[in-house]
């Protein structure tokens, strides 16, 4: 997508701003892309065959319903748990408005918006940890109910004027929580990320106003020289008397090279800090042709397990995935053999 900025003359039966930023797709670019990034038909001329947009200074109102299912059955556990199903409705109402700044070297992009969330259960049945059970058994598979909540967030960038490449996103969201008796200031979540000519730097924090204190954060860094890469992220969150989160800290690994145009090889290593143990390790290879693209990994994973002894499970696993392009793809997944290790 090609950006245009000009100075015109105004002419609001075709859309002309005295200062105006445009868009021009370009090959076989859909006009979902133009939509998605803030930019409107540029004129009402139908017999026009250029395709060229305009970037709307008006307010976004979006609708959004969306009806979840979820399902856990038990096996292996000390007690016998019912089945779990939980239905949930959630509604979203959305609105926002996009600017743009434009100065000598660069551009400056704001996105507010205000997220009005509306859930409803429709419906409990079985054990389900923090909903019909308490039994801390359970808590690995632990089910939250979503809150009614009104979100405001605010996401603004700066990009080189030249060739409109990002080079600082900052992302804010501020969420309260209401309900018939009370109105509370929920998670502070703020995201930072930097982006150079080998890869970017980012930073998440989210900061619970219930809690005073930080309950999650997230640090990746992903560099890229020449035919090799790395991505390095480290996580961890805390549980606190407000949070549904896991006390987890653990960091990621995946590195590799790309060879022959078409193809790359990675290889992917996730550590649990608290546990100090390998929750996966695999190798994997793409082939992404023109036409095509398949994938094929083999690792171990760590399987999910409610077990409080010291030992862990772990399954061998080969998956694999083809993919022809504009018509589909197949996905096939199989457990070689399942282990255990003691720590």
């Amino acid at each position: 997508m090609k950006i245009i900025l000009k100075e015109t003359s105004v002419d609001y039966k075709t859309y002309h701003f005295g200062y105006a930023i445009n868009a021009i797709l370009e090959n076989e670019e859909s006009i979902e892309k133009a939509y998605s990034k803030g930019f409107l038909p540029y004129t009402n001329d139908v017999s026009s065959i250029l395709e060229e947009y305009y970037l709307a200074r008006s307010i976004r109102i979006n609708l959004k319903n969306v009806t979840s299912v979820s399902h856990i059955r038990y096996s292996n556990a000390s007690n016998n748990f019912k089945d779990g199903t939980f239905i949930e409705n959630k509604s979203v109402l959305t609105l926002g408005t996009d600017l743009t700044k434009s100065y000598d070297d660069y551009l400056h992009t704001i996105n507010f918006d205000v997220d009005f969330i509306l859930p409803k259960s429709l419906s409990k049945s079985g054990d389900l940890y923090n909903l019909t059970n308490a039994d801390k058994e359970l808590e690995p598979f632990s089910i939250s109910e979503t809150k009614k909540t009104i979100d405001f967030s605010i996401n603004h960038s700066f990009y080189d004027k030249d060739d409109i490449t990002q080079i600082i996103n900052h992302k804010i969201k501020q969420s309260i929580v209401y309900d018939e008796f009370e109105t509370k200031l929920s998670n502070l979540e703020n995201e930072i990320t930097f982006n150079h000519i080998l890869g970017s730097f980012n930073n998440r924090l989210v900061y619970s106003q219930e809690d005073d204190e930080f309950v999650e954060s997230s640090t990746g860094i992903d560099f890229e020289y020449k035919n090799y890469f790395i991505n390095a992220t480290h996580y961890s969150s805390k549980n606190t008397n407000n949070s549904d989160n896991t006390e987890l800290e653990s960091f990621t690994i995946d590195t590799g090279l790309k060879f022959n145009n078409d193809y790359t090889l990675t290889y992917e290593y996730d550590y649990n800090v608290n546990k100090h143990l390998v929750s996966k390790e695999a190798f994997s290879i793409n082939i992404d042709d023109r036409c095509w693209n398949f994938d094929i990994s083999f690792g171990k994973e760590l399987l999910s397990s409610s077990s409080t002894t010291s030992s862990s499970a772990y399954q061998d696993k080969i998956y694999f995935k083809i993919e022809l392009k504009q018509l589909g793809g197949i996905n096939f997944s199989k457990k070689l053999r399942e282990k255990w290790s003691e720590k």
